[in-house]
């Protein structure tokens, strides 16, 4: 089997902008030096002109301060290549605000995910107590929206894919049949997943998404980008040892660049 290089990058990290993390911009760029990065992408929450979820997201106005602040930080730290990226959600009407903001600032690339549906967290620490019928379509619903998500042209990669297993960790069949129709979809448009490795440090105790999935994408011919979702500056690049080891075990076997700002792996 040939060794892959364990990442050099973190594509999936949040500021205090977000009201949900913590630290300093530079005390996150410095986490990644000290680990020998060569490259860290901010992607915190994007702002929204309707204000949807407003406690978990920057404000409008504070959009043009988080890019200076990445301009500002590329130039006190030049060994350390520091991207503009942003997380956005799949909900109904997500593309307006969305297409200004790509419009108007040098974003580099853009993460797609879904955190709620008709206001429900798709992740709990408590989940609602649901019939069966309930959850399949939950489940459905959720992937019906990263589908959403994919076909509207306006993302580089899709985050934590099977995040849903939060609460439905009985159901990783079902998942997985769900997260085929995804990667069917994902495939059509040359999109990326992350390997976001949050979840080992949550309630899963595995990443998102797990091996299964990572096998099944390899199957699709699916990029894979790494994530830690880091929302403290030690949050950078955990865990990316075992991210190495499982994308081994999944085949994939190289590194490129994608779309051409992230470093990505595949089979």
């Amino acid at each position: 089997m040939k060794d892959l290089p364990v990442s050099q990058t973190d594509y999936h990290v949040h500021t205090a902008y977000c009201h949900h993390a913590t630290g300093e911009m530079e005390a996150y760029v410095l986490r990644a030096i000290q680990l020998g990065f060569t490259e860290i992408g901010f992607s915190d929450h994007a702002p929204v002109r309707d204000l949807y979820d407003p406690e978990h997201r920057m404000k409008w106005n504070q959009f043009s301060i988080y890019v200076d602040t990445i301009q500002g930080l590329r130039e006190s730290y030049p060994q350390i290549q520091i991207l503009l990226g942003i997380e956005a959600d799949v909900y109904n009407g997500f593309e307006s605000s969305l297409i200004e903001l790509k419009g108007t600032f040098p974003i580099d690339y853009v993460i797609g995910s879904v955190h709620f549906i008709e206001g429900v967290p798709v992740f709990m620490y408590e989940a609602e107590p649901l019939s069966d019928d309930e959850i399949r379509a939950f489940i459905t619903e959720y992937f019906d929206r990263l589908i959403r998500g994919v076909r509207s042209g306006l993302f580089d990669v899709i985050a934590h894919v099977d995040v849903i297993k939060w609460n439905y960790p009985d159901r990783t069949d079902f998942i997985q049949t769900q997260a085929e129709r995804l990667f069917q979809e994902i495939q059509k448009t040359g999109l990326a997943i992350e390997l976001n490795t949050s979840g080992l440090r949550k309630k899963p105790g595995e990443t998102y998404p797990g091996l299964n999935l990572i096998r099944l994408a390899g199957q699709y011919k699916i990029p894979i980008i790494t994530g830690s979702d880091a929302h403290e500056p030690k949050h950078v690049g955990a865990d990316f040892h075992l991210a190495k080891e499982l994308l081994q075990k999944a085949g994939y076997t190289t590194c490129f660049r994608f779309r051409p700002a992230l470093l990505a792996y595949r089979v």
